[in-house]
């Protein structure tokens, strides 16, 4: 049975949805959950929330239920004040394969998005808005993460579309936005003879030897006939080492190419297309949603905290959510309540038990797992159940 109003509400042990977008990896997710590898079919993300895409399930008693309907039962006790809902969603992504090419919109722009979709009666399958809320994203590598990100200076984008003729007569046409910006926008517009030239320069650039050469055999191999395979000649390419952290703000263009990371973003499903995907493709709203500004969007190497070098902190770039890795051994770790938090172990197996102690048994994790914390929980302990452990901390402000 579920707990009343009147009982307090326990720290929850979650039942996660895996997402199966065909991007997704065989291995990642099935590895790091210890299951049979490869899986029947690709397995793209874990969603660790109460986003209603796709809700965590929280079993109590024998009994399942949606995490919304569990946070109901108390608000204020799971939440904190000021929340309806989770104010962040946490996800482990695996990428086998690229991304689209896309954006976020902030929160004016996510709101009017919305608002306009639903009064149109804009299908699911053509939607860019899900929901009213801006998505600002952070993502810390759990292997080599390699993803596109931000727009190259003009000079570097000059240098590099050189080679490719069709490209380079695009850039020479003049605007007051940055080069990358407006061929982005005007790959958008291409003619059936504009495409095809691209394609055939692409072709030829993908048989040389460099990086942007290899992104680009990439993309052409993954996604056959899409002029946004040029995209690493617009964006910066960057590779995370597992623990670096790529904070994303809404109006970055970006993609993730291949790898494994903890993704944690504010309570959104917002996605703008520009190409790289048989999905919507909205080419005038990526142009109100993308900021002409060139440059990656941060790279964070995580901090030790004072007299705790296991527990290590990331700057989020946001006043929505606070995000830790804390690697644990058989010593128990007592860590604040206060705010509502997701515990996700991507290593070994651990456990958590409310401080001071409300009796239950402790919420035991394996890898790959995930427990709600309350924001009226005064402390929590978390140990090792494994020889070493490491998990995830995601709070709430």
């Amino acid at each position: 049975m579920l707990p009343s109003a009147a009982v307090p509400l326990p720290i929850a042990k979650l039942r996660n949805p895996i997402q199966p977008y065909a991007w997704g990896s065989r291995e990642a997710i099935a590895r790091l959950q210890g299951r049979p590898c490869p899986s029947p079919t690709p397995e793209a993300e874990i969603w660790i929330g109460d986003h209603p895409v796709a809700p965590s399930e929280v079993v109590c008693d024998g009994e399942t239920v949606l995490l919304s309907d569990w946070i109901a039962r108390d608000r204020a006790w799971a939440l904190g004040p000021g929340h309806d809902h989770l104010p962040f969603l946490t996800k482990v992504l695996a990428a086998g394969r690229s991304l689209s090419v896309q954006v976020h919109p902030d929160a004016a722009l996510a709101r009017r998005g919305w608002e306009r979709e639903n009064a149109a009666g804009v299908p699911d399958d053509r939607r860019s808005y899900r929901d009213p809320n801006a998505k600002h994203e952070v993502l810390v590598a759990l292997s080599p993460f390699e993803a596109l990100c931000g727009f190259r200076e003009d000079a570097a984008v000059a240098t590099a579309v050189a080679s490719l003729p069709s490209l380079s007569r695009m850039a020479a046409e003049p605007g007051p936005e940055p080069l990358a910006f407006r061929l982005l926008h005007r790959l958008q517009q291409l003619d059936e003879a504009e495409r095809a030239a691209l394609l055939d320069d692409l072709a030829a650039f993908a048989e040389q030897d460099s990086r942007d050469a290899e992104i680009c055999r990439q993309l052409l191999d993954e996604h056959p006939g899409d002029p946004l395979a040029c995209a690493p000649f617009l964006l910066n390419a960057i590779t995370l080492a597992p623990g670096e952290a790529l904070v994303v703000r809404p109006g970055t263009v970006h993609a993730y190419l291949r790898g494994t990371g903890v993704e944690v973003m504010t309570r959104s499903d917002n996605v703008v297309r520009a190409g790289l995907t048989p999905k919507h493709v909205d080419a005038a709203e990526l142009l109100a949603v993308t900021a002409a500004r060139t440059g990656c969007d941060e790279i964070q190497r995580a901090v030790a905290d004072p007299g705790q070098p296991s527990e290590m902190s990331y700057d989020t770039g946001t006043d929505v959510f606070s995000l830790r890795s804390l690697a644990l051994t058989a010593a128990p770790r007592t860590r604040p309540g206060g705010q509502v938090a997701i515990v996700l172990c991507v290593e070994g197996g651990g456990s958590l038990e409310e401080l001071p102690s409300s009796g239950g048994a402790p919420i035991v994790l394996a890898a790959g797992e995930a427990a709600l914390v309350p924001a009226r929980v005064e402390a929590f302990q978390l140990v090792a159940t494994t020889r070493t452990s490491t998990v995830f901390e995601v709070s709430a402000r």
